[in-house]
């Protein structure tokens, strides 16, 4: 079985109704990162038990406006390869989250599947390099999506190599259960 990255869409009220979204084996893809890129914070996790904070929670619609602002401007460049087949994954990706189910007030990324992976650093320290990296990814898609820069001049090395790999890096893979699924109510 691959490590996975983990996201849901959730709401707070009354119990926590959480909806699966997306696994990605082996990493934390750039959709997972700017879905949870509105406002990310540590909580502790809606899958593992664990006293540390191990996963992210943010503002929902702000990661996804930012996905979608991204995804757009992406498939416009110079330089991306399999562009039709990227386009068929945007328009995917759109009927996926016109979904109600699939937008709830809150995203939840669960990543210590991939944490554990390197055993020498503690997860929770983990969560908060995650959430730093977050921050600078969604900084500079604001940043190019605003038309300031390319892919070739991004400060963030992923964004750098982005054109040849983005069927492996985006993440670009939605579906209605995940392999931890939360899509029930849970107590948190």
């Amino acid at each position: 079985m691959a490590n996975r990255s983990h996201i849901y869409t959730f709401s707070k009220e009354s119990s926590v109704q959480h909806k699966d979204l997306s696994e990605w084996k082996w990493a934390i893809p750039i959709a997972h990162q700017l879905l949870v890129s509105g406002q990310p914070r540590a909580v502790h996790s809606h899958v593992w038990n664990n006293d540390d904070k191990i996963a992210i929670e943010a503002d929902f619609d702000p990661g996804l406006a930012r996905l979608f602002r991204f995804l757009h401007w992406f498939a416009q460049q110079e330089g991306v390869s399999g562009t039709e087949v990227l386009e068929r994954q945007i328009r995917r990706t759109q009927e996926f989250f016109e979904r109600r189910e699939n937008r709830k007030p809150l995203a939840l990324l669960e990543a210590a599947e991939i944490f554990v992976l390197n055993e020498r650093i503690p997860l929770g320290q983990q969560t908060e390099s995650e959430i730093r990296e977050i921050e600078v990814l969604a900084a500079e898609v604001d940043r190019l999506t605003s038309g300031e820069g390319s892919l070739a001049t991004s400060s963030v090395r992923a964004l750098q190599k982005l054109g040849d790999t983005w069927e492996d890096e985006l993440g670009l893979y939605w579906t209605d259960v995940v392999y931890f699924s939360l899509n029930e109510a849970v107590a948190v």
